[in-house]
């Protein structure tokens, strides 16, 4: 349902009646009929905002790790995991200590999922928050106004596709 209230009613979501809930129950339904439920975590895992700046796991990942999602270790993939929740308020580069709060949640939810084996929590529950992130851009052109720059994308892309 957040995919869908994120995506498809995005311009409705902060509407507040029951028929837009229903509308998005329904779409959300209609959604896992065509896709299975890793296709759609998987969208909504590459729409979702990550803080500074980054739209989607893959650009969190190169982002904060210099590497590919595919490539994530279990703690960097669940400290990536954690941070839409709040993106600003989880963000490793700003608050390192309320991430790592979130990262530790999130593996021991994975644990009592069953997502990792108790070994794998063991090994890792105790390992700082490691970042390789991106050197900073120069403060000038789309960078300077990151927050301004990610609202004309927006608005760009509710009239054109991603390769236009």
């Amino acid at each position: 349902m957040q995919f869908v209230r994120n995506t498809l009613l995005a311009k409705e979501a902060t509407e507040i009646s029951l028929e837009r809930k229903l509308r998005e129950a329904q779409l959300a339904m209609n959604l896992e009929e065509v896709y299975t439920k890793d296709e759609v975590l998987m969208m909504y895992l590459n729409t979702i905002n990550y803080g500074d700046g980054c739209w989607g796991i893959e650009s969190a990942a190169r982002n904060y790790f210099q590497k590919n999602a595919i490539d994530l270790t279990i703690t960097e993939a669940a400290t990536l995991v954690g941070i839409p929740q709040s993106p600003n308020y989880l963000n490793p580069k700003t608050n390192p200590e309320a991430c790592l709060e979130r990262r530790n949640l999130v593996l021991s939810r994975m644990l009592k999922y069953g997502t990792i084996t108790q070994e794998e929590y063991d090994l890792v529950k105790d390992e700082p928050l490691t970042l390789n992130p991106k050197p900073e851009s120069a403060p000038n052109g789309i960078y300077l106004y990151p927050h301004f720059t990610t609202y004309v994308k927006e608005l760009l892309l509710e009239q054109f596709s991603e390769a236009e």
